[in-house]
């Protein structure tokens, strides 16, 4: 699991975007590997980082609840594709705080 996290945030955006779905994937280690991801996920990090980030939020399902409001706020972001991700991501991790958000 560590060396995924360290590909994750080596600055070389192919590495760090398979990176994020294979930590997705693997749902490992929720304490541990959800905290990252959400940090990814709210940097200044490119959108294919950033949304390969909340993919893999998403596969983890209810274990990623502290990324509810990161999700909830990228919901207003300008750019549909961030929109997209995090309305995916929400609806998997909590169906019933995405319908309060009017995600049907």
């Amino acid at each position: 699991m560590n060396s995924l996290i360290e590909l994750l945030t080596n600055n070389v955006a192919f590495h760090s975007e398979v990176s994020a779905w294979a930590l997705g994937e693997l749902g490992e280690e929720p304490e541990t590997v959800v905290p990252v991801l959400l940090n990814v996920y709210q940097s200044s990090a490119g959108d294919s980082l950033r949304a390969a980030a909340g993919d893999a939020l998403g596969r983890f399902g209810a274990k990623a609840q502290s990324a509810i409001p990161a999700l909830l706020k990228e919901l207003q972001d300008t750019n549909v594709v961030m929109r997209w991700h995090a309305t995916n991501a929400l609806r998997s991790i909590d169906p019933e705080a995405a319908a309060k958000a009017g995600i049907k």
